[in-house]
């Protein structure tokens, strides 16, 4: 009976490690999220400087990282949507803290360093490699897609982010004694709709697999996301 239940132990064991190893980019995701709530949450306690640093360096990794395709719950995604709603989620924060003027500040200067950085990508291409080389054809491979997914981020990007400072204030402004928490979900699952589909036909149109699954799988993903990330905004404010 003793060699029984040992080995129904083992068993045991092995059947939960193969449920971890099979379900690792799901719990990787809940990091990810976990991860970016917690740094949300540092930034909006260190003052207007931090937020804004925070949300444009999210917008960047957003945008940067969507280039890998990953398995989630059984649906093919990018890897980045945690970012993207991070950092509009950090500028819900900052309108909701500094003021509008404060957010729109905020998206200019995102999109001056996205518009950089895509300049940069496409002149560091650019450069002719040495014939001792090896690192040129790992650049290509990362930055070729990058002047045309930055555009079309930086289009969408400033979309969203205008339609959030809108959307937002009229929000704040209807329903002042409503707390940031639904306020900041109500406007964020509306802008979550709009950058998922006006980015994912401008800019990754023939990159992915299938655009149509992108679209829908992300929006699940990003609702995951938001749902995951809103009891964090408790105690931002």
């Amino acid at each position: 009976a003793g060699f029984r239940c040992g080995h129904h132990s083992r068993d045991d064991m092995q059947n939960l490690s193969d449920i971890l190893v099979g379900w690792m980019n799901e719990w990787l995701f809940l990091v990810q999220i976990l991860w970016i709530g917690v740094f949300t949450l540092v930034a909006s306690k260190g003052g207007k400087t931090a937020l804004v640093t925070w949300l444009v360096f999210l917008a960047f990794l957003a945008n940067f990282f969507v280039l890998k395709q990953v398995m989630l719950f059984g649906l093919e995604v990018t890897a980045s949507d945690a970012f993207a709603l991070g950092s509009l989620l950090s500028l819900n924060l900052l309108q909701e803290k500094e003021g509008a003027g404060a957010a729109k500040r905020a998206c200019w200067i995102c999109q001056a360093i996205l518009f950089f950085f895509a300049g940069a990508s496409w002149i560091h291409l650019a450069f002719a490699p040495s014939p001792h080389d090896v690192s040129n054809p790992a650049f290509s491979l990362l930055f070729t897609p990058a002047p045309r997914l930055f555009l079309a981020s930086l289009t969408s990007l400033f979309l969203t982010q205008q339609v959030d400072i809108i959307l937002f204030s009229k929000l704040k402004m209807r329903f002042p004694e409503t707390a940031f928490p639904i306020r900041a979900f109500f406007s964020l699952t509306v802008l979550e709709i709009l950058d998922t589909v006006f980015f994912s036909i401008f800019g990754l149109y023939g990159i992915v697999y299938s655009i149509l699954e992108v679209i829908l799988f992300s929006l699940v993903i990003k609702a995951f996301s938001l749902i995951a990330l809103t009891p964090f905004t408790r105690w931002a404010c």
